[in-house]
């Protein structure tokens, strides 16, 4: 995500300033706004992109209901494993699907393409009419089937998180200039979804006492970047860390205030060492392409961050029943 920065001085300009300093920020904002924005288009088939069956419902399987998705035959006794987000949970597929391969857990999925992960409120009038709603409140709805019926669940909550918020600053921004914003109706409209709804979910699953960690945010490819030698598609170079991973100490010091609001110990799975260091993020570490697209993570790179996710799985063991 790349987005201008906001920054709070102390002193206080004189209004023709400040008026003229927000329109110049606003303006960089649109003129970056395709590398702004969380939405992004559905993968090409050629791409190092996750799978999923063919009659579940994700960022790249949009037709049919947002109901569970199961990768695996569902056994009633054994504990559950929900992945639930956008796709930047649906981006890490290949590193559950793995990590529950020899486990006697059951793994479903929620994830819907721009779609972050909310509490849904439904409208008086039409109810939960857009896709997005309908997949959180079927993910609610099963987790908390499951919890009453005595059953364990383990939840691994992913979203673009510094997306939606840089996002969300951003068309507050223009709303405030009574300018356009930039973003495509839909787009805003997951982004109020996101500022809202999100903070909502972590405390509705903490009342509800569910089992959940938290997957941090991945660092996504700048849209503007230097031309590449070694390879453009997909992006072979190195990348300063500050751009792959914009706002990082502040998505980490939201993401760890929510996390308060949920019950137990839960895990902040954070995999971002396997392709970054303190200063780049390599665009190919060990002959594996980080990136498939400019905000997601290749399927054979969160293949291999199984180790990272495999702790959460087998804890799933240890889950409460109620």
């Amino acid at each position: 995500m790349r987005a201008p920065h906001l920054i709070a001085v102390r002193s206080r300009p004189r209004r023709g300033t400040a008026l003229l300093t927000a329109i110049a920020l606003l303006a960089a904002l649109l003129a970056t706004f395709a590398a702004s924005s969380p939405v992004s288009a559905l993968p090409r088939e050629d791409l190092d992109a996750p799978s999923m069956p063919a009659d579940c419902f994700g960022p790249a399987q949009t037709t049919g209901e947002p109901t569970a998705c199961h990768f695996n035959k569902f056994r009633k006794k054994r504990p559950t494993v929900v992945l639930w987000g956008d796709s930047h949970a649906w981006m890490y597929i290949p590193a559950v699907r793995r990590a529950v391969r020899g486990e006697k857990v059951n793994f479903v999925s929620f994830v819907a393409g721009s779609c972050p992960p909310i509490k849904s409120r439904a409208n008086p009038q039409t109810g939960y009419s857009g896709k997005c709603e309908r997949s959180n409140v079927n993910a609610l709805a099963y987790v908390t089937k499951q919890l009453r019926k005595g059953r364990q669940v383990k939840v691994l909550l992913g979203s673009n998180w510094t997306g939606f918020r840089s996002a969300f600053r951003d068309i507050s921004l223009a709303k405030s200039l009574g300018r356009e914003s930039g973003y495509d109706p839909y787009t805003e409209k997951m982004v109020g979804l996101s500022h809202e709804g999100t903070p909502a979910l972590f405390k509705k699953l903490g009342k509800l006492g569910a089992d959940v960690d938290v997957i941090a945010q991945a660092a996504v490819l700048p849209a503007k970047r230097r031309d590449c030698e070694a390879g453009n598609d997909p992006y072979a170079c190195e990348i300063p860390r500050w751009r792959a991973l914009r706002e990082e100490g502040r998505t980490d010091t939201w993401l760890r205030g929510q996390m308060k609001q949920l019950s137990g110990k839960p895990r902040y799975i954070t995999a971002t060492d396997a392709y970054c260091t303190e200063l780049v993020c390599g665009g190919s570490v060990e002959g594996i392409f980080t990136w498939y697209d400019n905000l997601h993570l290749s399927a054979t790179r969160t293949k291999a961050l199984v180790s990272y996710f495999r702790p959460s799985v087998r804890s799933a063991r240890n889950a409460p029943r109620y």
